[in-house]
């Protein structure tokens, strides 16, 4: 049964420098400053290659397979009632009928709040490499979006970076979404909990409409690991937090990324036990990735020819199972996903 990849036919992202589709890291094409790409640059080549299957624009080792979909799934209830009958069909007979895909996106992801607090404990640098931008920059090509996109947007996610560190969105979070987004119906953020708090949260204007919080899960927590200025019992605290929103039903999704490298491998087995214990919903054990002029390769310890790669061996082969989704975005082969 044949499977396509629908993350072009959802997705706008806005960046640091630039405005392109699909939030999606096995997408290899350039970053493109084009506001009208949406239906005739980028993303209609990326949907083109999904159509034909011919992976053009994809690195399958860096695909997670989150947002694939069959026709026979995209004509079933539960998808239809989560995108949206007329958006499936439309899906549907750009891959059967070669019609033209006319929607909008419905969800848009901030990721050019690159500014950091930088206390994830298991971070590759004592401090961000980016280059501060102005929050006017950040706002103009926020409202470039607005503009474009704004009745269709119906899921909004706050990126980083750090969302909570970062003046731009916050103050976007702090003032109602819906002048822009008239028919928003999630509000997402993806943090690293150092910064989430009751005072946060009260502080979001439409918390109502708090969906998913997405948490990075660093499995170490002492300060003095790693890092001169990481903060493991602020990440701690933030996830505790995050646990009790997410059992007082104040948010409705709980999910958490584990990025898997040679200083936190070995405490996986226990990270995933207590995520589950707090309430999370998912954990993906995800690729550790470059970082400025961080040497990389020693840091892949799921790489066969890495010298711990035996003892990663071992301890994937060895987890227990929980009521918790645990997904793996990386594939060695000593199991199966």
């Amino acid at each position: 049964m044949q499977q396509y990849c629908i993350s072009s036919f959802l997705d706008a992202n806005i960046l640091q420098t630039s405005i392109i589709p699909c939030m999606c890291d096995a997408y290899t094409l350039p970053n493109i400053h084009k506001q009208k790409m949406w239906k005739f640059g980028t993303n209609e080549a990326l949907r083109q290659s999904v159509r034909n299957n011919s992976k053009q624009f994809c690195d399958p080792s860096k695909c997670n397979f989150s947002r694939m979909e069959t026709i026979e799934s995209l004509s079933s209830q539960i998808i239809q009632n989560e995108l949206g009958k007329e958006r499936c069909d439309a899906i549907v007979n750009y891959f059967q009928n070669n019609d033209e895909y006319l929607y909008s996106p419905m969800r848009l992801n901030l990721n050019y709040a690159k500014d950091c607090n930088m206390l994830c404990p298991t971070c590759r640098k004592d401090k961000s490499f980016f280059k501060p931008e102005h929050p006017l920059q950040k706002n103009g090509r926020f409202l470039e979006i607005v503009s474009l996109y704004g009745k269709d947007i119906l899921d909004l996610w706050f990126n980083g970076g750090e969302p909570l560190f970062d003046k731009h969105s916050l103050s976007l979070l702090r003032s109602d979404l819906t002048k822009y987004f008239p028919n928003l119906k999630t509000l997402s953020i993806f943090t690293n909990g150092s910064l989430l708090n009751e005072k946060i949260y009260s502080s979001i204007y439409n918390r109502d409409l708090l969906y998913t919080i997405k948490m990075t899960i660093p499995g170490i927590y002492n300060d003095s690991f790693h890092r001169a200025h990481g903060s493991g019992k602020a990440v701690k605290e933030g996830m505790l937090y995050a646990s009790k929103l997410r059992a007082d039903n104040k948010i409705k999704y709980l999910e958490g990324n584990f990025i898997y490298q040679t200083s936190n491998f070995k405490m996986l087995p226990e990270s995933i036990e207590e995520c589950n214990n707090l309430g999370f919903d998912k954990l993906n054990i995800v690729y550790v990735y470059p970082w400025h002029n961080d040497p990389i390769l020693e840091k892949r310890c799921y790489l066969e020819t890495h010298p711990q790669y035996q003892e990663h061996c071992e301890i994937i082969n060895n987890l227990k199972k929980y009521k918790m989704k645990v997904v793996f975005e990386i594939h060695p082969k000593c199991y199966s996903t």
